[in-house]
């Protein structure tokens, strides 16, 4: 799933100038992978949104199936 919300206004670092926030959650998300798909979603949303990477934030959370509801039941 993608929400992209570009009405919103993000301070970050002391300035206003685009920046990005991504809320990246699996079932199963190991630690060790963050590190790669960091680089990976920093470098695919430079080149589709033009932002620096050093303007992008990333949340990694890694979530129990019982706390994704999907089609009236959880994973």
């Amino acid at each position: 799933m993608i929400l992209f919300d570009s009405k919103s206004d993000i301070y970050f670092v002391q300035s206003y100038d685009p920046a990005l926030f991504i809320q990246f959650k699996s079932i199963g998300l190991q630690d060790e992978a963050t590190s790669v798909l960091s680089d990976k979603i920093c470098t695919m949303a430079e080149g589709l949104f033009k932002v620096s990477p050093e303007r992008i934030y990333i949340e990694f959370a890694n979530v129990s199936g019982t706390m994704w509801g999907w089609n009236k039941r959880t994973f």
